[in-house]
């Protein structure tokens, strides 16, 4: 599996946008090719300040507050050069509108810039992302606050040798080989008696990296898994995080989350989630 996508949705924020979300959604498209579509979701049912210049007002009127956040999009296209930047204003819930939009077949990737909210701030405003990520068919990539994405040349992919654990190794050593990086595959052992599997890891490893096999190199862990990748993203080893975005059943997704999920609402890198077409 390839990332080669024709249209690479960016959600955009217009009040606070995260410029390296449009930074990394650029350096995607000059490497592995797509046109960029900004995407911004005004909401008519929340009051918003919006302003510039020092100058910010309370929205009244959402005639007036569309054509504003057009213009703040207009803009942000404007700086990108080289590439075909079209854009777009939606009405309604963010998590709702893109998601659907994500999941609308359009887009070959989707990049979107986190605030990083957690505990109750995460209950009031819910989370973008996880709504995206939840629902989208193609690879989703998310920035986290501060993160930065010049071009992954050490790519993380924790692999379980599970058929969909396959496509994100497979995807991540496609990036290496597009970026002239390595990948270091873990396999993460939650018992000890786990462990065991390693013996299997290097071969099944080899098998999902292909052609590119030489790019990867394989790593054994034994810990709980989400704390496990958590560790490793916060280690300073790695730039990209390619994670299988795996669905659970339903109860479990309301308990606990998919792991993807979970990752996402603690990871200091950026994350690319590759759905696993499994529902």
């Amino acid at each position: 599996m390839q990332l080669r996508p024709k249209s690479i949705l960016v959600a955009v924020d217009v009040a606070d946008p995260a410029v390296n979300a449009l930074k990394a959604a650029v350096v995607m498209a000059q490497t592995v090719g797509g046109a960029l579509e900004l995407v911004s979701v005004v909401n008519p049912g929340v009051p918003a300040l919006y302003g510039g210049e020092g100058l910010m007002l309370l929205r009244d009127d959402m005639k007036e507050y569309k054509a504003w956040a057009q213009g703040r999009l207009t803009k942000l296209a404007a700086g990108i050069r080289a590439l075909p930047v079209a854009t777009r204003i939606l009405e309604g819930a963010p998590e709702a509108a893109l998601a659907k939009l994500a999941s609308s077949g359009r887009y070959g990737l989707v990049v979107l810039g986190t605030h990083g909210y957690t505990g109750v701030r995460r209950v009031v405003f819910g989370s973008v992302a996880e709504a995206v990520v939840r629902n989208a068919a193609v690879p989703v990539l998310t920035l986290p606050p501060r993160s930065r994405f010049d071009g992954p040349k050490r790519i993380f992919v924790p692999f379980n040798m599970a058929p969909y654990a396959s496509r994100a190794l497979r995807l991540g050593v496609s990036l290496a080989e597009d970026f002239d990086g390595q990948v270091s595959a873990v396999f993460v052992a939650d018992q000890p008696e786990e462990a065991v599997k390693a013996r299997l890891f290097e071969a099944s490893m080899r098998r999902a990296a292909g052609e590119w096999a030489d790019r990867v190199r394989g790593v054994v862990r034994i810990g709980d898994p989400v704390r496990t990748i958590i560790d490793e993203a916060e280690s300073g080893r790695h730039d990209l995080l390619v994670l299988a975005a795996h669905r659970k059943s339903f109860w479990k997704d309301m308990l606990l989350g998919t792991t993807a999920e979970r990752v996402l609402r603690h990871c200091p890198i950026p994350v690319l989630a590759v759905p696993s077409g499994l529902r």
